[in-house]
């Protein structure tokens, strides 16, 4: 287990709006009842870091990633547009694009950093299929989880100081099988079916279970459940099935219920809750998408709104050298595969100095922990 602070000092080098090129006529793409419950979450912000040879040309390179970004611009139209009510409706919202739209394109030279400098710059997307007539709302899943989906008041965050530190721990893939390995041994203990246990789910509940340990005692509130929120995909469980080029979300929650008493123990019992709180709330999540069985699923979103539980919250990023920096304002935890590529997890938490140092050394003593364990 690794881990490392950072407060980033970026100066930016150079800021641009790109726009698709060349342009598509205005257009508006309605959100779909995966983007609805999304709709007032705040964004996730990366930074994306590349290392360059000492002798790089940057005005070339940052050149090519630009003409690189007008293409895909491009075929990701809607992207560069903005959200909006749709008109004569008072619920309905869309993306609508029009001529003149760009997003903005900052670079940091200072903060460059990644093992393939030049890739990027020659990948072209597949054309996008962007029809939202894929994927059909007949039971007006829209409407219900609108009204059930909390809004922007609705929402828990932390409140965020401003000594706040960004720290990224490292959970190796040795890391991740002890966990595995005590979650096997506990279920026998216990005498019950072991939960699946993939490294994702082996990572939620891992961090899950310290977090909720590293706390302060004391002024926890009333309820006696903790809760978490984290993205599942669900593009490859659509029926019918969605092409592969589908430009749209598919991603719907999943809820991690379990009690605090449970999840705050020292030892198998504690870690065991955890990770069978999030193996259960994934399969409960997957279950049935995109058939009549998603009434379940609807309903666990109307229970979980009411219970006021998007107060932690996981984020998946993609599997590259990332800093998910708006963690620092939400709370959140952002989960991606290691940079090593050799199977770990990394793991970027935002905290004020005494509660990084708490969950520092809750994550040292649990990954220790887990390293001797006995059956």
């Amino acid at each position: 287990m690794g881990a490392s602070l950072s407060s980033p000092r970026l100066r930016v080098h150079d800021t641009t709006l790109v726009q698709p090129s060349p342009s598509p006529p205005e257009t508006s793409l309605p959100l779909d009842f995966f983007d609805i419950f999304w709709l007032h979450s705040p964004p996730v912000e990366r930074l994306f870091f590349y290392r360059l040879a000492p002798d790089a040309d940057v005005a070339t390179i940052v050149s090519n990633l630009k003409g690189s970004l007008h293409h895909a611009v491009s075929a990701f139209y809607p992207l560069a547009g903005h959200l909006r009510l749709s008109p004569g409706t008072s619920g309905r919202y869309e993306l609508y694009y029009r001529p003149g739209d760009a997003v903005t394109f900052n670079v940091d030279i200072d903060g460059l950093t990644t093992d393939d400098p030049g890739s990027s710059a020659d990948a072209r997307p597949l054309p996008p299929v962007i029809d939202r007539a894929l994927l059909p709302d007949p039971r007006g899943l829209y409407d219900i989880i609108s009204q059930a989906a909390p809004g922007t008041g609705d929402l828990e965050f932390v409140k965020m100081s401003a000594d706040q530190i960004l720290a990224t721990f490292t959970l190796s893939k040795d890391d991740l099988r002890r966990v595995k390995d005590v979650m096997a041994d506990e279920a026998a203990t216990l005498g019950v079916a072991p939960p699946r246990c993939s490294s994702l789910v082996a990572t939620f509940g891992f961090v899950w279970w310290c977090y909720q340990r590293a706390k302060e005692s004391g002024g926890g509130g009333e309820c006696p459940m903790a809760h978490m929120v984290f993205p599942v995909d669900h593009r490859s469980r659509m029926e019918p099935r969605l092409p592969e080029e589908y430009l749209g979300n598919c991603v719907g929650p999943a809820f991690a219920v379990a009690p605090k008493g449970e999840l705050a123990a020292a030892g198998a019992g504690g870690l065991f809750s955890a990770c069978a709180a999030v193996a259960s709330a994934i399969d409960e999540a997957v279950r049935g998408i995109g058939t009549s069985s998603m009434d379940a699923w609807v309903d666990r979103i109307m229970e979980a709104a009411a219970a006021g539980v998007l107060s932690v919250r996981g984020r998946l990023a993609e599997p590259a050298k990332v800093d998910v920096v708006s963690v620092a304002r939400t709370g959140a935890v952002a989960v991606a595969e290691s940079r090593s590529r050799a199977g770990g997890m990394e793991v970027g938490v935002s905290l004020q100095p005494a509660g990084m140092d708490r969950y520092r050394k809750c994550i040292a003593d649990a990954v220790a922990w887990v390293h001797n364990h006995q059956s």
